[in-house]
């Protein structure tokens, strides 16, 4: 269950849609810069840690998983416990267009940046189980501690963005090593393997 909570943790910190008032057409014309605004938006909502909202927003698959309720109250916990995040030096790469699936749209995007994970706790146990859980899902190599309880997490992620063809609404989920394990509940294997070759 412990595994299971920073798989979720990393997958909803970057799950999100764009404002129901985003400028998004249903064409590939603008897709690239509604997603841009989108996600910035996301950033946004996990750096002020509301959470009822980024929950809200997440791909409503991931609820088969963990319920909505449950997942609100773990990421509340977060705040209960002292823990606060902040994405920084975002910096987007490739975004491809758009490929199609049933009633649902598809494109993949790449960004770099950082996150930073500050723990106001003298509770060295939560303290190292939380570091742990971040280099399980990022990779040792891709956390460092910068003192005072804080962790950079440097970020170079594949995101996959996911929208209905006649919403405005893009949802986020990225990738990860905990993420991949739990894709083959949330989108067939056919747009899977149409994904990994954009």
């Amino acid at each position: 269950m412990k595994n299971l909570f920073f798989i979720l943790f990393m997958a909803v910190s970057f799950v999100a849609c764009s404002p129901k008032n985003a400028s998004t057409t249903k064409t590939n014309v603008n897709h690239k810069a509604d997603i841009q605004t989108a996600f910035r938006n996301l950033i946004s909502l996990t750096n002020t840690g509301d959470w009822e909202k980024v929950i809200d927003a997440a791909y409503p698959k991931l609820f088969d998983i963990a319920p909505r309720e449950t997942m609100i109250q773990q990421f509340q916990s977060m705040d209960m416990m002292g823990i606060k995040m902040n994405t920084k030096n975002v910096k987007f790469g490739e975004i491809t267009d758009i490929i199609k699936d049933g009633d649902e749209q598809f494109a993949k995007m790449n960004y770099t940046g950082v996150q930073e994970i500050t723990i106001n706790s003298d509770d060295e146990t939560l303290i190292e189980t939380f570091k742990s859980g971040m280099e399980m899902q990022a990779g040792k190599e891709n956390v460092t501690s910068t003192g005072d309880n804080t962790f950079n997490i440097n970020l170079d992620k594949t995101v996959y963005c996911i929208k209905q063809k006649d919403s405005d609404k893009w949802h986020f989920l990225e990738l990860n090593s905990g993420v991949e394990q739990i894709l083959p509940m949330l989108l067939s294997q056919s747009i899977i393997d149409k994904l990994n070759k954009l």
